[in-house]
């Protein structure tokens, strides 16, 4: 599965974030909200149709906040 390939990227990219956030802007991260944006990063990336332009709700925060959205 493509998953697996992409998985360890994610939670590293998401893992990186957090960590700057914490480190220069002093920001508290919630592992729930990692949690959440790991998933929708691994989905994101594993994603080969069109519809993904069509993105509604919290998946597009979700990918905004992850700086691909």
């Amino acid at each position: 599965m493509k998953v697996w390939m992409y998985l360890p990227y994610a939670v590293a990219w998401v893992i990186w974030k957090h960590r700057n956030g914490r480190v220069f802007d002093d920001k508290v991260s919630q592992v729930s909200r990692m949690m959440m944006e790991i998933k929708a990063l691994t989905w994101y990336w594993c994603s080969n149709w069109s519809g993904r332009s069509r993105l509604s709700g919290s998946v597009v925060g979700t990918l905004a906040a992850t700086g691909i959205g």
